[in-house]
């Protein structure tokens, strides 16, 4: 049987989405489980997907992240940019920031800070609406990648 605990960190700095799930059944079956964590974000309000999604931190970013963000950036390169580059993602989470109203979201696992990049400035040109349904989009494929993690999936 699964625990609230186990799950805690899958949505940064949202663990409530977790405790929530738990609150209204146990589960045994990994699958069911993650259902239950997208079912409850997808019923989330607007304000709350909006406060979902800036929970996360802005990528490249020097800033204080949980455990879970410092490996995935690390992982990408994010956390080795050159100077130039380290401005060139400031710049561009900048300007994603002040259009979409939240931080650019990307699942970076398998990506290089490369690929991140032009995503960045790719996504920069998407309807707002086109853009928080990816973002949170992008959320649940974070949570998946960690959730796996959890529960030994090998991806």
């Amino acid at each position: 049987m699964y625990t609230a605990q186990q799950f805690e960190h899958i949505f940064e700095n949202s663990s409530y989405i977790v405790e929530q799930v738990f609150e209204r059944a146990q589960y045994t079956d990994a699958e069911t489980l993650f259902q239950a964590f997208v079912n409850e974000v997808q019923q989330l309000t607007e304000a709350q997907q909006v406060a979902l999604l800036q929970a996360h931190p802005s990528l490249g970013a020097n800033i204080q992240m949980t455990n879970h963000s410092v490996a995935e950036q690390q992982q990408a390169g994010l956390k080795q940019l050159t100077q130039e580059q380290y401005t060139n993602f400031q710049r561009v989470n900048k300007a994603y920031e002040e259009t979409f109203g939240f931080p650019f979201i990307v699942a970076v696992k398998g990506k290089s800070a490369d690929t991140i990049y032009a995503l960045m400035q790719q996504r920069l040109t998407n309807t707002r609406q086109a853009e928080f349904a990816e973002a949170l989009a992008q959320v649940i494929q974070i949570a998946r990648f960690r959730f796996d993690d959890i529960v030994g999936v090998s991806v």
